[in-house]
């Protein structure tokens, strides 16, 4: 099975993931710097 068609929806994944690690990240630095402690 060849997946050479997945190269054209490259870029666009790549951009996704960039978005939401960066999303991921700004909310591991919100929450260290306004101090929130976990739910228990």
């Amino acid at each position: 099975m060849s997946l050479k068609f997945l190269s054209r929806y490259s870029p666009y994944m790549l951009s996704v993931l960039r978005i939401v690690s960066a999303l991921i990240f700004m909310a591991h630095g919100t929450q260290k710097i306004l101090a929130f402690r976990p739910v228990t």
